[in-house]
């Protein structure tokens, strides 16, 4: 039996040209590597740079092999269930300039990582600028000045998310309805919502409703504005063809900028979420206050 060639559309950090790529997915495999989840191995780049690949099997792919490339000269590639590490790394050698080329742009440019721990002076974000985290014993977040965000001591990383949710609330509908605006092919404002996501910046289902990443009200507003953009013109085009770009180009010319900046700070949607405090802790802290 012949097997079955897809076209893969391998996505990177770093931009730049994306590579077409052959997968070759004979039958019986799906089944034999469902069960995967990661693997790591080193690699060494064309250019002699020493990296290591991480292979996640991703449920959601289906034909696309997705790249991601992190400064420390870590790769994660997102490939379908039905795919194999010998596929990968046929794939590398086939593109070893590109993968060499795209490494060193990771490495170079400004990434930002949000902290592993949210301690006093640690560095958040919001709306672009960078904010010092300092630790108070009360227990709202609320802005000190445009350099300092104040927050609880107890349960900090769960209170600050909380405080960007509420924050979301209003500016990402600000975005959105400030995005609409300029489109005069929309007739009616779509239903839309926002939470946190770890794999995409924005959705648009086939009922027309549109959904923003939480993690947008810590971006600059013209990148925000650039994501609410994108949603709404899915709604004309569903998938990222020719007419959706042209699309996109028309109402906003330098879309690629804000894509790229939405690159530099794809660490965000890595992000781990706030721990949940366990239900004997809460009520014991819920009786502590009632005392």
């Amino acid at each position: 039996m012949l097997s079955i060639a897809k076209t893969i559309d391998a996505r990177c950090a770093g931009g730049g040209e994306r590579p077409t790529l052959t997968y070759a997915k004979p039958p019986g495999r799906e089944e034999a590597c469902i069960n995967l989840r990661t693997v790591v191995f080193p690699w060494s780049a064309s250019d002699g740079a020493a990296l290591t690949v991480a292979v996640r099997w991703n449920k959601r792919r289906r034909t696309r092999f997705g790249f991601e490339f992190e400064p420390g000269g870590r790769v994660l590639v997102d490939v379908p269930p039905g795919a194999a590490v010998d596929d990968v790394q046929r794939l590398l050698r086939r593109h070893a300039a590109w993968l060499a080329r795209r490494s060193r742009a990771a490495a170079d440019a400004n990434v930002y990582r949000p902290p592993e721990a949210y301690v006093d002076g640690a560095v958040l974000l919001h709306r672009g600028q960078r904010l010092t985290l300092r630790l108070g014993g009360g227990e709202v977040v609320w802005l000190l000045d445009a350099a300092t965000l104040v927050a609880p001591a107890r349960g900090t990383k769960a209170a600050v998310w909380a405080w960007c949710a509420a924050e979301a609330d209003f500016l990402l509908g600000q975005a959105l309805a400030d995005a609409a605006e300029g489109l005069d092919w929309l007739t009616v404002r779509p239903p839309w919502r926002h939470r946190y996501m770890s794999s995409r910046w924005g959705s648009c289902s086939n009922r027309g409703r549109i959904t923003l990443n939480t993690h947008l009200v810590k971006l600059a507003p013209e990148t925000a504005a650039y994501v609410a953009l994108h949603e709404l013109c899915h709604l004309r085009h569903m998938d990222h063809g020719r007419g959706f770009y042209a699309l996109l180009a028309e109402h906003l010319p330098d879309w690629q900028r804000h894509r790229a900046e939405l690159r530099r700070h794809g660490a965000l949607l890595r992000e781990p979420r706030p721990t949940r405090p366990s239900r004997r802790t809460a009520n014991s802290t819920r009786r502590r206050r009632l005392r």
